[in-house]
């Protein structure tokens, strides 16, 4: 399972430990998330109501875009 599928599942199922600790692994990898995945730690933190984590990822998004669809 990818990463940005695992975000998605925790979002939706209100893990709050699981997806911050999938975000971590991905941080600790050195590898850089893509846009889609930016975009599933943004929902996810939203959905777990941690709106400020949801900016720091918001923040640091090298893209950034209003509606998902503008791409």
């Amino acid at each position: 399972m990818s990463f940005s599928n695992l975000l998605r599942l925790y979002g939706n199922k209100r893990s709050t430990l699981r997806g911050r600790a999938v975000h971590g692994k991905l941080i600790l990898s050195g590898s850089h998330p893509d846009f889609y995945t930016n975009n599933q730690y943004l929902s996810m933190y939203m959905k777990l109501g941690i709106i400020d984590d949801a900016r720091l990822v918001f923040n640091r998004m090298p893209e950034r875009l209003l509606f998902p669809g503008q791409r």
